[in-house]
């Protein structure tokens, strides 16, 4: 429940909106509108006129009637594609701008850098491996003896494929290199690609690519790393200790960026004195100073949101607080304040800040999601009844029911309530929505109210 609701710079698109139109002037607004008509449908003059004033006020067939020939269904089917067009336009130029000015604002690099040094890195390893791969099996001055332990013999591979079947030159102990390699390669994806799969459930990202992009991607890296254990095990002990110390350091990194004192030693964490929650107490200073220039509460969500991620969670208190001054009515920096209560096992807070974003929501579904977490909360914190109350309102909400109806049938046995504990689960089971409910919720349901399967 603590990451099922993260922001993301396209939840944000909306406020950024608003925020926008209420500094841009009307007829500018205007020019803007027909400028962009003409370079995007190419439509004439006469047809630009309403469509301009359509996408500004709304008021299309007002305007279109005092135009010659707009009144015909080819115009107004022209007028209605180029509006939509022009709509979708700004959309994604807010969108770019707001993107930009997150990441100055969180000190990212531009994405390019990432590109170049994929298009660097791998060409340059596999270029390497090959060389190595090569020199092995070319028997190199000191590559048949100059290995360590029991890969003496650097030209060996773990595995070779026989007429008979596997033939291991070096016996068990040749697998080691190409399993540890694999090993720290998964772990290093999972540290990598942690919060993509709480991302790809976020309510923002529900009917877009990027939802099942991010639901797919890690499983695929995974799938591809595990197959590539076949290559490793027929490549030279030359190769894959290249291949280690390449792992080794990437895994190192991601390992050791994760401590204070490493971070304090590289330069980029200096702790502040003075302590409080959400003040700037252990607070990077940098992220102190950027997030009090900043004066844009949904930036400092994401801001928060970024910082939550690395598992900075001073940092990222620091910045929700900080929106919550800007904008105490801001109903994802509370939610996400709970959020991060939540991951540190501290449910009275992580329930307090639930339920004022619940009371601030007004859709069903983002509503629902609070009210679910807010009984989570409860029930950590041994308040079943309040729980359970919570879990009911939850309830009408589709796409987390499963999960509540879970909730609910936990609540209610620990209310000493199992008859209507196992009336819940079984209602849910006998519904349509059990057929498209992962089986693990029914098998936890199923334990719950029955014991577990023989």
């Amino acid at each position: 429940h603590t990451t099922a609701w993260q922001p993301t710079s396209a939840t944000i698109h909306v406020a950024g909106r608003q925020q926008q139109s209420c500094h841009q002037q009307p007829q500018h607004q205007h020019q803007l509108h027909q400028q962009q008509l003409h370079e995007t449908a190419s439509i004439s003059g006469g047809a630009t006129a309403p469509a301009a004033s359509y996408a500004g006020d709304g008021s299309i067939q007002q305007q279109a009637a005092q135009v010659p020939g707009a009144d015909s269904p080819a115009t107004q089917l022209q007028i209605s594609k180029a509006t939509a067009a022009v709509q979708q336009l700004q959309r994604w130029q807010e969108r770019i701008q707001l993107y930009h000015d997150l990441r100055w604002k969180c000190q990212v690099p531009h994405p390019m850098w990432f590109a170049v040094n994929q298009v660097l890195q791998v060409p340059i390893f596999i270029y390497t491996a090959a060389s190595i791969r090569r020199m092995a099996q070319a028997g190199w001055l000191g590559f048949g003896s100059e290995g360590l332990l029991w890969f003496s013999d650097l030209t060996k591979p773990a595995m070779v494929l026989v007429e008979s079947g596997v033939h291991l030159p070096m016996g068990v102990q040749g697998l080691v290199l190409p399993l540890a390699v694999t090993g720290m390669m998964l772990t290093s994806i999972r540290l990598g690609f942690k919060a993509s799969g709480a991302a790809s459930r976020h309510p923002s990202l529900a009917g877009t690519w990027l939802s099942p992009f991010l639901a797919y991607l890690p499983p695929l890296l995974y799938s591809l790393t595990i197959a590539s254990t076949y290559i490793k095990l027929q490549l030279p002990q030359a190769v894959l200790l290249h291949w280690m110390a390449s792992s080794s350091y990437t895994l190192g990194l991601q390992l050791g960026l994760k401590h204070p004192r490493v971070r304090s030693l590289l330069g980029y964490s200096q702790q502040l004195p003075g302590a409080g929650e959400g003040g700037a107490g252990g607070v990077d200073p940098a992220v102190a100073a950027q997030a009090i220039a900043v004066d844009n509460a949904d930036v400092l969500v994401v801001m928060g949101a970024k910082h939550a991620a690395l598992q900075r969670y001073s940092e990222a208190l620091f910045c929700l607080h900080r929106a919550l001054l800007l904008d105490p009515g801001n109903a994802r920096a509370h939610y996400s304040t709970g959020q991060i209560h939540a991951l540190q096992h501290q449910w009275p807070q992580s329930e307090d800040r639930y339920r004022t974003c619940a009371e601030l929501l007004t859709d069903e579904q983002p509503r629902g999601q609070a009210l679910y977490c807010v009984g989570v909360a409860c029930h950590q914190q041994g308040k079943f009844q309040e729980a359970l109350q919570a879990y009911e309102q939850a309830s009408k909400v589709e796409t987390i029911q499963p999960m509540v109806v879970l909730g609910q049938v936990r609540a209610l046995k620990e209310l000493g309530q199992p008859a209507e504990a196992k009336a819940v689960a079984s209602a849910f089971m006998q519904s349509e929505q059990a057929s498209r409910c992962s089986a693990a919720v029914l098998d936890a349901l199923r334990c719950i109210t029955q014991g577990p399967k023989a």
